[in-house]
């Protein structure tokens, strides 16, 4: 027997029946889920293989090119789609349970998150528009009081830019008053939102922002992506990734973090790592479904053909 002929046999063999690709994929995974993790995969190989990747993906500008477009294309389509579909109420209830948990942050932590110039501005103008308001509220239980602070408001408007003028006066001690106040008020939030008698509430919130998210018409959440820009969005996606590639301890932090990963698994391979869940009955039939449909087509194909027929160094059979 030649081996032309034999190459035409077993290829032949291998594309007039699906079930021998389908056995493969399924010995292979057998195999994998047999393996030990530590066997499978190498930190420190994994860790210099990803950190090569990252930094020939920063180095190659066209990369840069490529995510404003994708993004582009990706916002594009986005703001097209058109949907009414509302998850399953149990499946909302669920996540809503989720978010209420009633976990708190540390306080330390929850100021330093807070001290930032944005919130400073947004706290300071809540808190001169509060008192003003109130100051208001206070005159007009006055005979001629709602008058009288309403002129002194307006001085302060067409004064505040005249140097010892009555309006720069009140513009003056009404910041003062509300920059004194902005620590304490700080601090007050914090202890707040840090305060475990607090939780419950805090826990209710976010189950209330999910809440309101979901009710919100999709047009308008959509609407505010045309304030992305795309090219400006992967500029500065691509300067992050260059900033990350060169990060010299990049590959020895990658490293480590696996290697403790891997050093929790010990000597178990997969399967026992997925022992007592229903993970491996639940995903293998479609994943091996997937695995064979991506190879099935390349088992039908000349290239496969000319693949097999190398192995032996004979030429590839045709007409099969």
């Amino acid at each position: 027997m030649t081996v032309r002929t034999q190459d035409k046999r077993l290829l032949g063999k291998l594309r007039g029946s699906r079930e021998t690709v389908e056995a493969l994929v399924r010995a292979w995974l057998d195999d994998l889920l047999d393996r030990r993790v530590d066997e499978l995969f190498d930190a420190s190989g994994l860790a210099r293989l990803a950190v090569s990747g990252v930094r020939e993906m920063a180095a190659d500008p066209r990369n840069e090119e490529f995510f404003a477009r994708q993004m582009a294309a990706w916002l594009g389509d986005v703001k097209d789609l058109e949907t009414s579909a509302q998850p399953p109420s149990r499946a909302v209830t669920a996540f809503r349970d989720i978010v209420n948990q009633p976990y708190v942050l540390e306080e330390e932590l929850v100021i330093a998150l807070l001290d930032h110039e944005a919130a400073h501005i947004l706290l300071r103008d809540v808190l001169r528009h509060a008192l003003f308001n109130f100051s208001a509220q206070v005159a007009s239980l006055f005979p001629g009081g709602e008058v009288a602070f309403w002129l002194v408001d307006k001085a302060r408007g067409i004064a505040s830019s005249a140097t010892g003028g009555a309006g720069a006066d009140i513009e003056h001690k009404i910041n003062e008053s509300v920059d004194e106040a902005l620590a304490p008020a700080f601090k007050l939030t914090a202890g707040r939102i840090a305060d475990r008698e607090f939780a419950g509430s805090m826990g209710e919130w976010r189950g209330h922002v999910v809440d309101v998210l979901l009710g919100w018409p999709t047009s308008q959440l959509v609407g505010s992506l045309e304030q992305v820009d795309p090219e400006e969005l992967a500029g500065q996606f691509a300067a992050f990734l260059q900033s990350v590639a060169g990060w010299d301890k990049l590959e020895e932090v990658l490293r480590d973090t696996l290697a403790l990963t891997l050093d929790r698994a010990g000597d178990q391979s997969l399967r026992s790592l997925l022992s007592g869940s229903s993970l491996e009955q639940n995903w293998r039939p479609a994943l091996e479904k997937q695995v064979a449909d991506a190879i099935w087509p390349f088992v039908q194909s000349e290239g496969f053909a000319a693949w097999l027929a190398s192995l032996s160094d004979g030429p590839p059979p045709r007409g099969s």
